[in-house]
């Protein structure tokens, strides 16, 4: 289906500016969904994350984000899940359940949903990589 979103993964600094346009066209984002606070989260707290910078696009458009820290059994929200009250994916409005699985209901039932874990074998944390390895190949939901 040509109309189908497309989850990538991407590093954080070729991502940074089209997801600052994204949050910024988005109403009612928090500033924990803005990759500038990402990225000083990361700066003092990272060390040990794996981040994940996953894209979803409808053909060249973002129209969502999702910020994972990811080790062998699962994906977790990248931050401190005692302070994740607001963070989570960011989406265009209506584009909630473009991410599938799991991961969109917690987008799609507000900025307390969801327990911000993906366990294997349940939505985001399901992809596999279908294009080269490590960050920044494609990836196909199972």
């Amino acid at each position: 289906m040509a109309d189908a979103p497309l989850i990538t993964s991407e590093e954080f600094d070729t991502l940074e500016a089209e997801w600052a346009a994204l949050w910024a066209t988005v109403g009612d984002a928090t500033p924990f969904q803005h990759p500038a606070w990402y990225r000083v989260w990361l700066r003092h707290f990272g060390s040990g994350t794996s981040p994940v910078f996953l894209s979803i696009r409808r053909g060249e458009h973002l129209v969502g984000v999702a910020a994972l820290d990811m080790d062998r059994e699962e994906a977790r929200q990248l931050g401190d899940h005692n302070v994740q009250d607001y963070a989570g994916p960011l989406w265009l409005p209506g584009e909630e359940g473009s991410g599938g699985g799991r991961g969109a209901g917690m987008a799609s039932g507000g900025p307390h949903a969801g327990s911000g874990v993906l366990g294997a074998g349940e939505g985001l944390a399901d992809a596999r990589r279908t294009g080269g390895g490590g960050r920044g190949g494609r990836l196909g939901i199972k």
